[in-house]
């Protein structure tokens, strides 16, 4: 296949076809251009989305609203907002309106509910509930009320939204409490899962264009500095970001949807996309000083096209191994970029030589007298080391191997939104703000349901869901609930209980007050008919529930429900009891992360190992050849575990990258190796001149690849700064691996597996510098 690829690529083809090559990618300029800027108008970053639509838990949450309407909610309050400040009554008055003011249009539409701790309160004391005014308070503390019993809030529901409509009603929602309603823009605290999905869409986009610029200039300086020559830095930065351009017009034309990982897609292309050109540079140079200028850019490319291919495959296994994934923003990320790295792949080996051929570097003075490939001096004394000491190398990695194993048992994992936003930024100082002073906002929705021809009267119903609000609200994580019957009169005695014929008389007038009024616990959004069936709703907020293990609160929570509904006889088979809301979509989500980072990585261990027999034609070699690979991501995750880091989303998808990373320069350096024994040097001299081919190259495209990406660790966006981080410390590993451990198995008797392959070696390179 390769002597076949390697004859059609005659000579001529870049030097004739340069300038139609240059010309095409311009004419193409336009389309990309244009799907890179609308690309960003589709954008998702809700909680909900994080988990597929046929997960059993997304699918009881997608019951839990066709029931009770939409979860998603805003909530409203400010310094001083308390249950006597007339400008909340105003505010609600305004949310709920249209045409009074220009806000009011991008509210209209999506605002379904507003709810007060004002009305709701005013509700309860009113007929015919006519409840008394302290136990009213303590019925809405935690909710719509505060532990102070003053300050309360404007609870917003919003209906199916579009991301720029939701961003524009969170907007409105906010120039109409400081435009219309006197409140000061720094007295004003606005939150809730809607607000924070508005903030991930905002931060992220933000953190991208924010730094990208930046990352840029060091990528640019970084090549310059590397590659001692500024036309050749132009090139190679160019390049790599067409290739970053064309993965996000691929996003854009085929539908896909912009999400808080989607978002670093390109970045990654453009980063890989940039090591590779980096790559093909050093055969540039080689074949400059062995072939001449004129001939160089196909001299290169026949010998470096085949690494390239070789590395980018891999790296698209690793990444199309996070699609495994049930996180839908995961599966997209895995998808986009590798599609991204094999159509960078084609972009470069047509732009770069192209480009070369039409603006040759010409070497200076001197420069075709001196070696093509120096070796500096500390490289040989590495190069040296490793030989000798080859022993105490790799007993060395093992003993790291074995911690760093053990480091994996210990990691844990969050998607928790409010990790994702800067701990500073109003997003997260509104939410805590809330949470001091009227209460948590994460909740946990507790369903029952029960049959409609079971044997209990409604007025009992509802009394069962008091005694069950009540016992929950009792478990150490609740500081708040809401039920139906929080607005229910104050209820009568049991059965059992209702002695006398007075208490018998109260208890059969609140009964059919109950039943009368039962459409009006529907539209409270606390009971729903589903057929034949009843359903009740308790909503529990959590406090603390990073320090919360779900299986337990779990447990904790049927301990104090089962037994209710035991006592009143209810059968299990008309019963049924389960929980959603955010606090288990997060926790299912959590699970889930963990789960598929170790799968793909698993995957993506299979895939290339795998390929990499198939590569190099031998088993033994293949397996030699992963175990520098499988180092940079157990080394990070390792010492992550160990640190008691939490893996989020941003770090989860590097494990798979890190492994296609390491894969590139293996390859690379195996190519010069087989080259060189294939030419009678022995194992010391091969490494030798594996070191002088390729360690430069492998260096400079870690410290290019490496800076630029570290740029992002500075993002106070968290899972871009992790990203960031976790990928530049990949790169370095990957450095170690490549050229410590990989040299150290090389000098032993393992790196007789690299037998040569006479394809490797360049027809048009002198044998001394094959």
């Amino acid at each position: 296949m390769r002597r076949i690829a390697a004859t059609q690529m005659n000579q001529d083809f870049h030097r004739r076809y340069a300038s139609l090559i240059l010309v095409v990618a311009l004419v193409c300029a336009p389309v990309v251009l244009y799907g890179v800027m609308n690309v960003h108008t589709r954008s998702d970053n809700s909680v909900a989305q994080w988990l597929p639509k046929d997960y059993e838990t997304t699918q009881f949450y997608s019951r839990f609203t066709d029931l009770f309407g939409s979860d998603e909610k805003v909530l409203v309050s400010w310094v001083g907002c308390t249950l006597d400040d007339p400008r909340l009554e105003e505010f609600a008055r305004l949310v709920e309106g249209s045409g009074e003011l220009p806000e009011q249009e991008h509210l209209a539409s999506i605002v379904q509910e507003v709810m007060t701790g004002q009305r709701t309160l005013a509700e309860l004391r009113s007929p015919p509930l006519e409840i008394d005014r302290k136990l009213a308070v303590q019925r809405l503390q935690g909710s719509l009320i505060g532990p102070n019993e003053q300050t309360t809030c404007a609870l917003i529901t919003l209906g199916d939204a579009t991301t720029d409509e939701r961003e524009r009603a969170v907007m409105a929602i906010r120039e109409i409490a400081v435009g219309h309603c006197g409140v000061a823009a720094n007295d004003l605290r606005l939150t809730g899962d809607a607000v924070l999905s508005v903030g991930i869409d905002v931060e992220s986009d933000q953190a991208i264009d924010r730094w990208v610029l930046l990352s840029g200039v060091v990528a640019l300086s970084m090549s310059w500095f590397c590659l001692r020559s500024v036309k050749l830095a132009l090139l190679v930065f160019l390049v790599s970001q067409y290739c970053q351009m064309v993965c996000e017009a691929v996003i854009y034309y085929s539908g896909g949807t912009m999400n808080l990982l989607v978002e670093l897609a390109p970045v990654l292309v453009y980063i890989l996309s940039l090591s590779a050109c980096v790559h093909l540079v050093n055969y540039y140079r080689a074949a400059v000083a062995s072939c001449g200028v004129e001939n160089a850019p196909q001299a290169a490319l026949r010998s470096g096209w085949w690494p390239c291919l070789l590395a980018s495959v891999t790296t698209a296994l690793g990444l199309i191994s996070l699609c495994v994934s049930h996180l839908p923003p995961v599966k997209s990320f895995g998808l986009y970029s590798s599609a991204g790295i094999l159509l960078g792949f084609a972009v470069f080996v047509l732009l770069l030589p192209a480009a070369t051929a039409k603006f040759p570097v010409v070497p200076r003075d001197g420069a075709k007298s001196r070696p093509a490939n120096p070796l500096s001096p500390w490289l040989i004394g590495i190069a040296n080391l490793v030989v000798r000491y080859r022993v105490a190398v790799l007993a060395t990695f093992l003993t790291a191997f074995v911690l760093f194993a053990i480091g994996l048992t210990k990691l844990n994992t969050s998607v928790e939104p409010i990790r994702f936003l800067p701990q500073e930024s109003r997003w997260i100082t509104d939410t805590y703000w809330y949470r001091d002073n009227l209460g948590p906002m994460a909740s946990v929705e507790i369903i029952i349901e029960l049959e409609k021809d079971v044997k209990v009267e409604f007025g009992d119903r509802i009394r069962l869901i008091d005694e069950i609000q009540r016992n929950v609200a009792q478990l150490e994580h609740v500081d708040g609930t809401l039920s139906a019957a929080t607005f229910a009169p104050t209820l009568p005695p049991r059965p059992e209980q209702a002695t006398g014929l007075r208490q018998t008389i109260r208890r059969s007038v609140v009964n059919k007050l109950l039943l009368n009024h039962r459409d009006e616990f529907v539209q409270q959004r606390y009971f729903a008919d589903d057929g034949g069936r009843e359903i009740w709703r308790v909503t529990a907020r959590v406090s603390g529930f990073r320090e919360l293990v779900y299986e337990d609160f779990v447990r904790q929570l049927r301990e104090r429900i089962d037994p209710v509904l035991d006592r009143a006889e209810i059968p299990a088979s008309q019963r049924e009891l389960e929980f959603t809301g955010t606090v288990p979509l997060i926790f299912a989500a959590q699970r889930e992360l963990l789960d598929a980072l170790l799968l793909s990585f698993a995957i993506a261990v299979s895939s290339i190992a795998i390929v990499m027999p198939l590569v190099l034609r031998s088993i033994p070699a293949g397996i030699v050849s992963m175990i520098p690979n499988v180092f940079p991501a157990l080394a990070t995750f390792g010492i992550m575990g160990w640190m008691g880091s939490v893996v989020d989303v941003g770090a989860m998808m590097t494990a798979s990258i890190g492994l296609g990373i390491a894969v590139d320069d293996t390859l690379h350096f195996l190519t010069w190796f087989r080259r060189a024994i294939g030419n009678g040097a022995s194992q010391k001299e091969a490494i030798e001149a594996a070191y002088r081919k390729c360690a430069h190259a492998m260096i400079h495209t870690t410290l290019i690849a490496g800076l630029s990406l570290f740029v992002f660790y500075f993002s106070s966006f968290q899972p871009v700064s992790q990203f960031g981080l976790l990928l530049f410390t990949l790169l370095i590993t990957a450095l170690i691996g490549d050229l410590v451990l990989l040299p150290a198995l090389l000098a032993t008797a393992l790196g007789r597996c690299f037998t040569c392959d006479p394809r490797l070696t360049p027809r048009d390179e002198p044998k001394d510098q094959a």
